[in-house]
């Protein structure tokens, strides 16, 4: 007896000990969590930090962090693409380190102090993690958060990976200094090829908040949540259909997007007599939606977005057949096939309009668009129920043969070309059979 006593009092100190344990380690991660992660998502959720800029405006902030000292050989390729970026500065005492900061402010680009003081305007926390003693400051200096949405290691360049982690409004983090200056190079210049645009963190933070003001205007906060979640979708699903932008010469973007895949339809004859047959490369047709949003939002009237949508194709479609030419990978296409509501006073420009074969998914296509013309257009749900036997969509199709002879790939001078009046598109905005404004 006395035995087993023994034994159960070993057993019961034992069980006291990882009661012990267990509360202590219950403490501990209760004060991470109170002290580390309640603030970081706090500053995360309350739109406090910035993360990311406006997704309808091709803007991208690269950021830096690290010793003045370690860019100087940076600067040059920067200054050669004018190209303007973001510092956070790791200050020594110095005057090497003053005669850097003057260098990084003389060519345009902004820098900040790592370390958090009262008077900067952006800080940048540790690895992104804010304790709560500095969500205290920040709060109490109205300094503003930096995170960021995309990070490029610098010392492992991956020109593919980082590439697609870029979209409209990230602040790309570089981490640590490009070990290949001249990859990196490349790769900045691809990005401005794309139509992507440099810009401070101070120039995102002001477009994006003037952007939201103007939403504010024309948009319910139910739309605008509606709007936004949509462009991350669409974002997703541009990335994994592995599109891309048209840009003119200048990197400004187009009004076109453009996949290459393979015709599975049954044949089609086009309009210059040529026949579209299965299992030929064709060139997938996407409005660019960025600058088609900004053209609704903008438009007064359904005359004025008709006249303007028009003057933009006619800008764009000389530039798709330029880029069509200079790109290896599309010179075997044999047409150019979308899929759109908007298709009335589209055979003026050469296209052929086609009604939608009958297939299960159809239902699925019209649903799609309508629900993206609803939520990309401020009063969509309003012409959705107004107009609704008329959005049916059905696809254009013209052959690239009939497209570098009506559009020439020769420079376009930067004035738009004259508005025609009496377009097929604007008669029928004006009888009311084409509700896209």
């Amino acid at each position: 007896m006395d035995h087993y006593g023994e034994t159960e009092g070993g057993a019961g100190e034992i069980m006291d000990a990882r009661s012990l344990g267990t509360v202590a380690a219950g403490v501990i991660l209760g004060f991470i969590f109170i002290y580390y992660v309640l603030p970081t998502w706090y500053i995360r959720l309350s739109g406090k930090a910035i993360r990311r800029g406006s997704p309808l405006h091709p803007d991208v902030s690269l950021t830096f962090e690290g010793k003045a000292e370690q860019w100087s050989e940076l600067l040059p390729i920067l200054r050669s693409l004018g190209i303007r970026a973001t510092f956070f500065v790791h200050q020594e005492p110095g005057e090497a380190n003053r005669a850097e900061l003057s260098r990084l402010s003389s060519d345009g680009h902004e820098w900040y102090p790592a370390s958090f003081e009262h008077s900067q305007a952006f800080y940048r926390p540790v690895k992104g993690w804010l304790s709560l003693y500095r969500l205290w400051q920040v709060c109490r200096s109205r300094c503003t958060v930096v995170l960021w949405s995309a990070t490029w290691n610098g010392s492992r360049l991956n020109p593919q990976r980082w590439m697609r982690k870029v979209r409209n409004g990230s602040v790309l983090r570089v981490k640590g200094g490009p070990a290949d200056l001249q990859r990196f190079a490349l790769l900045l210049r691809r990005l401005q090829k794309s139509g992507y645009r440099f810009c401070t963190l101070q120039q995102l933070e002001s477009r994006y908040r003037q952007e939201r003001e103007e939403m504010k205007v024309c948009r319910s906060p139910v739309n605008r949540f509606l709007f936004y979640t949509w462009k991350r979708w669409e974002s997703f699903v541009h990335r994994l259909l592995n599109m891309e932008y048209v840009c003119m010469q200048d990197d400004e973007r187009t009004l076109f997007r453009i996949r290459k895949r393979r015709y599975y339809g049954k044949p089609v004859c086009l309009a210059d007599g040529q026949w579209l047959r299965r299992g030929e490369p064709i060139l997938e047709l996407h409005f660019n939606n960025d600058i088609f949003t900004q053209v609704v939002q903008r438009a007064r009237t359904s005359v004025q977005l008709a006249a303007t949508l028009i003057r933009m194709l006619r800008r764009s479609l000389p530039e798709l057949s330029r880029y069509l030419t200079e790109h290896q990978q599309y010179q075997h296409v044999k047409a150019i096939y979308g899929i759109t509501m908007i298709y009335r006073g589209a055979d003026p420009f050469g296209f052929t309009v086609v009604p939608m074969p009958r297939r299960w998914w159809n239902g699925f296509i019209t649903f799609y668009l309508r629900l993206y013309l609803s939520i990309l257009h401020p009063d969509g749900r309003k012409r959705l129920t107004q107009n609704r036997d008329k959005l049916i969509p059905k696809r254009v199709i013209m052959s690239c043969a009939q497209l570098l002879e009506w559009y020439p790939p020769a420079g376009l001078s930067k004035e738009e070309p004259e508005h025609q009046a009496g377009h097929k598109m604007e008669r029928e905005v004006q009888k009311g059979g084409l509700s896209i404004g």
